[in-house]
């Protein structure tokens, strides 16, 4: 008996299928009336995917690496977050270029939307240092110098003749960026060495010592190496430690660096004699 295609069923090859099976098995799943639709819409599937290949090779722009963060709501005056707003390293950077590439801060608006701004107050959070330990009041207690010689603004971690970890906030306002350069105001590399030095005394001495008197001065300097210059605005950040220590003899040997902003910019061993 002949089954044709009009027939509910009909055996070929050891398979079973109707006419609408029979189409979509032997043309990969796809009727005939479904060919038609899928050659009209293969056009815009193409040029879909030219388009996705196009933006994955394309760099990232400003939109697709925002993140959240606060800002200064400029109808109220209030400190308010809003999850639309977005900042970061290149918040400030503008619109991409036309490579794509981000553009370069020169290329900023005057006025930036309020969606860009940094909020002052989540801001110095976000890069505070610990509290101190040893404030200015503290500081001038231990150790004998006074403005404008006086390096070490607060100490973020004290062990007595072991460590200490102390900041230095370089001000623009420092009296010898006058004439170190005017053009280009770079700290001293002896001042860096002076403030490490300052730090020493702070793990050396005591308060107690330091009415009576008693004071290490400078004996040796080894291995100075100033990596990169210090300038205004930036945190000096120093952490010395004691190698050796001779209280017999009055001699100790130290060790510091100084950092700003992650990089080491100065290092040095120093040796002490202790004057009575």
């Amino acid at each position: 008996m002949f089954a044709g295609p009009g027939s509910a069923l009909f055996r070929t090859a050891g398979c079973s299928w109707t006419r609408e099976r029979d189409e979509s098995r032997c043309t990969g799943g796809v009727t005939a009336s479904q060919r038609v639709g899928r050659g009209q819409r293969e056009p815009e599937r193409q040029q879909q995917q030219q388009q996705q290949q196009q933006q994955q090779r394309l760099p990232l722009t400003l939109h697709q690496r925002r993140r959240p963060c606060s800002v200064l709501s400029s109808r109220h005056g209030l400190l308010q977050r809003r999850p639309g707003c977005w900042s970061g390293p290149r918040a400030c950077l503008g619109p991409s270029g036309p490579n794509g590439d981000a553009r370069t801060a020169t290329g900023v608006p005057s006025s930036l939307p309020t969606s860009l701004r940094l909020e002052a107050g989540e801001l110095s959070r976000s890069v505070s240092l610990p509290a101190a330990v040893l404030d200015a009041e503290a500081i001038e207690r231990v150790l004998p110098h006074r403005y404008p010689f006086l390096l070490v603004d607060k100490v973020l971690e004290y062990v007595h003749e072991e460590r200490v970890v102390a900041v230095k906030n370089v001000s623009y306002n420092e009296q010898y960026f006058q004439g170190h350069f005017p053009s280009k105001r770079i700290m001293p590399g002896v001042l860096q060495l002076e403030a490490l030095a300052q730090c020493c005394g702070l793990m050396l001495l005591e308060p107690s010592e330091t009415g009576s008197g008693s004071m290490f001065l400078f004996a040796s300097v080894e291995g100075l190496r100033w990596r990169r210059p210090v300038r205004p605005g930036d945190v000096l950040v120093m952490e010395c430690e004691v190698v050796a220590l001779r209280k017999r003899f009055g001699i100790a040997k130290c060790r510091g660096r100084g950092y700003v902003d992650g990089d080491l910019v100065v290092e040095a061993d120093m040796t002490f004699a202790c004057s009575k």
